[in-house]
């Protein structure tokens, strides 16, 4: 059982690949994609019902046929973002070389790195639709509902790049939010659960984890909460998004985009922390003066900052 059968499957979701490329030539990139990205996303029961379903012959009203098509075209742009550093390369006992003639020469590193970058955004971007259709219709997918990957794709008060945009006018992309999932859980943890307390938090991520409907004012809560955990994780990502770790040392990041510069940078980490503790204290607010609704919430003391940004004052501190 394969999840692409011929060529023809896999160029389907990229039309610049041309006729002449063999399976056998992508087919391990692709083993790569799946089991580092899709089976961690799909969980690897429901990827063993979709590739049995397939070989079988799938219904053409079935929602197997969907998820299919998304897990195919994820799966494709992943592939090939693994495959272009190695596509024109080739090695032998004499080292490594690459191809030329025929009239067709190696793409420059630039256009490689540009179509390695396409392909990844492309790929999680496909990644996050194949989870949101998963979720979508969790009720015809019962492996996927009782699976880890569903808790972890659900565990967080943020779970895709669509979300966190539209919880701060700083974008990022798929890939970037995949990235950072850790430190969003880790701001949950500092600055949200002690202002909601366990019962409060608890109920909130049942009804995410399950996809149950929140009520009106819950659904208040949530946006106050992604308004403040947006800003506040970027804030605390800048310090270690200028440096690259590795065996080698500590070094400035530069890759092809220039330098950071540390002016800039300062400006913006503090701008993103005055926003989010900003949100923090909106969210405090609406907690006390809603409390009525959240029987398990203790009311918490705001400090000037609310006080100074209430309709009823003159000054407003971004």
């Amino acid at each position: 059982m394969a999840l692409f059968d011929s060529i023809e499957e896999f160029k389907k979701h990229n039309s610049s690949i041309t006729m002449s490329l063999s399976l056998s030539a992508v087919q391990s990139f692709i083993d790569d994609a799946v089991n580092k990205h899709i089976s961690r996303s799909i969980g690897q029961e429901l990827l063993n019902e979709l590739l049995e379903a397939k070989a079988t012959g799938i219904d053409s009203k079935s929602n197997m046929r969907p998820l299919l098509d998304l897990t195919q075209k994820a799966c494709a742009h992943l592939a090939i973002a693994r495959y272009v550093p190695f596509g024109s390369v080739l090695l032998s006992d004499s080292g490594a070389h690459v191809h030329s003639g025929n009239n067709q020469l190696p793409a420059s590193d630039q256009k490689l790195a540009a179509l390695r970058k396409q392909a990844l955004d492309d790929g999680y971007i496909a990644l996050e639709d194949l989870v949101a259709f998963l979720e979508k219709h969790l009720n015809e997918f019962k492996s996927y509902a009782e699976s880890e990957a569903h808790k972890v794709n659900r565990s967080l008060f943020i779970n895709s790049s669509v979300d966190f945009n539209a919880s701060t006018s700083t974008k990022i992309n798929a890939q970037l939010f995949a990235s950072i999932r850790t430190e969003i859980g880790r701001i949950e943890q500092d600055s949200i659960e002690p202002i909601l307390g366990a019962d409060l938090i608890s109920l909130l991520r049942s009804k995410i984890a399950s996809n149950n409907s929140f009520s009106t004012i819950e659904t208040k809560l949530v946006k106050h909460i992604q308004r403040a955990l947006a800003p506040l994780t970027l804030a605390s990502l800048i310090p270690y998004g200028m440096i690259n770790i590795s065996t080698n040392g500590l070094w400035d990041c530069s890759s092809g985009e220039g330098k950071p510069d540390i002016g800039r940078s300062q400006h913006a980490m503090l701008m993103l922390n005055t926003r989010g503790e900003g949100e923090l204290e909106t969210l405090r607010s609406f907690l006390n003066t809603n409390r009525a609704s959240f029987s398990s919430y203790k009311a918490k003391e705001t400090t000037g900052i609310a006080k100074i940004n209430s309709a009823t004052s003159a000054v407003y501190l971004m």
